[in-house]
């Protein structure tokens, strides 16, 4: 008979979507964009359904569920067209080295925030959980993988870089999935801004 093994995976950084139900109704030419935007992406249109995508964004939907459906096409549609991100030419530290947390979020730009000033953190709207692989669940009882991101001014993740990991498998498995997230973008003074920000991924495999 076969032994049968829980495993569970422990997110961090990953604030959860607010509850959607008692937001107002929307915008129906809104709603209808999505619609088309959604629609090109299954057709393989993915250009087109990005600037659909950021039409719908600049209306400034009122429903939050707008607003996510708005980021999540746009970004299924950068990682499609493989829009590169220019990441500075001397970003100046290592990206993986441990930072004081006092010290707030880093500009991707390279730019140096102003003094008294504060990056907004960037808060996620969409992303699922890494697919644990099977040489993973057959032979390793824990893991972790923590990666650095850039979250751009639009809300993807870009250039998933693996800072430490137990497994090699699972460290793809985390960097596949986590290009596949969506945040509200960070913003400084309001003005949405990319930052570099790590994410980490917890595996326990319970007998």
């Amino acid at each position: 008979m076969k032994s049968i093994r829980k495993i569970g995976i422990v997110l961090f950084l990953l604030p959860s979507c607010a509850a959607l139900a008692a937001e107002p109704s929307g915008s129906p030419k809104v709603r209808e964009v999505l619609k088309q935007a959604e629609a090109l992406m299954q057709a393989g249109r993915h250009a087109e359904a990005l600037d659909l995508a950021r039409q719908a964004l600049s209306s400034g939907p009122e429903r939050k569920k707008d607003r996510v459906k708005a980021r999540v096409v746009l970004c299924q549609a950068k990682n499609a067209l493989n829009v590169p991100f220019q990441e500075p030419a001397s970003p100046g530290e290592d990206r993986c080295a441990p930072r004081d947390p006092e010290e707030g979020i880093r500009l991707a730009s390279g730019a140096s925030v102003p003094a008294g000033k504060e990056v907004a953190r960037p808060e996620k709207l969409f992303g699922r959980v890494p697919r644990v692989p099977e040489e993973v669940r057959s032979s390793t009882k824990r893991g972790v993988s923590v990666v650095s991101t850039v979250i751009d001014e639009e809300g993807c993740v870009r250039d998933v870089r693996v800072c430490e990991g137990d497994s090699e498998a699972f460290n793809q498995a985390a960097r596949e999935s986590f290009r596949g997230w969506v945040f509200e973008p960070a913003t400084l003074d309001g003005t949405p801004v990319a930052v570099y920000y790590k994410l980490t991924a917890k595996l326990s495999v319970y007998p």
